[in-house]
């Protein structure tokens, strides 16, 4: 039987975690080109593995609400998650993540339109 050591399991964890903050940084460039373009590559690596953390942190697991996360944390800054009414959201125990990323992501398009 072939045994995968924990320092193997965590070599394999980050080479997935590069990946996907790659996959994440595609995504962004392809929806917010000019923005993204701005950005030095290893600050642009560092800035989305950091909102991925704290995407993580409020229990956002799937790939297309954490690439959703970013893309708000592009939008609207890093801290977007503070202010009370997101924390309010972000915090609600009855309402799965999805959910609350779809709401956020609806949300942000209601008020970027009203700005038109």
């Amino acid at each position: 039987m072939l045994t995968i050591s924990p320092q193997q399991m965590q070599q394999f964890e980050r080479a997935l975690d590069k990946q996907f903050v790659g996959r994440v940084i595609e995504y962004l460039s392809q929806q917010l080109p000019e923005a993204i373009s701005a950005v030095n590559p290893q600050a642009l690596r560092d800035r989305v593995s950091a909102d991925l953390q704290v995407a993580g942190a409020y229990g956002i697991r799937r790939d297309a609400d954490l690439a959703k996360w970013c893309f708000i944390a592009f939008v609207c800054g890093s801290a977007f998650h503070q202010s009370e009414d997101v924390q309010g959201l972000l915090k609600e125990s009855l309402m799965p993540a999805d959910a609350k990323m779809d709401f956020l992501t609806r949300s942000l398009a209601f008020a970027l339109a009203k700005k038109e």
